[in-house]
């Protein structure tokens, strides 16, 4: 069995959970800590590619496991721009 963080999504209704190609950073202290992708996301025993809104769900980061009261987590996308001259 994965390790799972429970996360409760009530702070903003416009938050999006997701297994895609966004990436996860980690921070303690304003200190990046881990940095890579949600491994797996559940909804109540049900493993799903996202969760929106105000629920619960349990995250499994891909290699780590190790929280902390007052971590923070972010989520950003890396994208491919076109070279300028």
């Amino acid at each position: 069995a994965l390790p799972l963080s429970i996360i409760s999504l009530t702070f903003s209704s416009s938050v999006t959970w997701a297994i895609t190609k966004e990436k996860y950073r980690i921070l303690r202290n304003k200190q990046q800590i881990w940095d890579g992708k949600v491994q797996t996301l559940r909804h109540f025993k049900d493993e799903v590619a996202q969760v929106t809104g105000q629920q619960e769900c349990g995250v499994c980061f891909a290699d780590y496991e190790e929280f902390q009261v007052g971590d923070i987590i972010e989520c950003y996308t890396l994208e491919e721009l076109p070279r300028s001259l």
